[in-house]
């Protein structure tokens, strides 16, 4: 059973029919899931928040569902690890609470 998915897009080019595909099964599936948009190191910074914005609207998703990642300028990082410790730390209340109720 997922618990939640990283959805990995490139920031310079609109989703690809894979990634809609892709988005669609965790929507439909209810799949709790954070949208990386990669390689944002290939963009001007002046249009990475444009380029969110447009990638946010063609998923119909808020652009906080949303975070720009560089692997080669390591900006994102902190954000990603960030993430991952909110999914963990809930993924662990929920199996505590759920331990409880047993």
């Amino acid at each position: 059973m997922l618990k939640h998915v990283f959805f990995l897009v490139d920031i310079r080019h609109d989703p690809t029919a894979d990634d809609v595909v892709m988005y669609n099964y965790l929507f439909k599936n209810n799949v709790p899931y954070t949208i990386v948009a990669t390689k944002a190191d290939k963009l001007p910074k002046s249009q990475v928040k444009n380029r969110l914005r447009s990638i946010a609207n063609f998923l119909k998703v808020g652009e906080g569902n949303l975070i720009a990642v560089s692997s080669t300028a390591k900006t994102g990082k902190d954000m990603v690890l960030d993430r991952i410790d909110k999914v963990l730390a809930a993924h662990a209340a929920s199996e505590q609470a759920d331990e409880g109720q047993e």
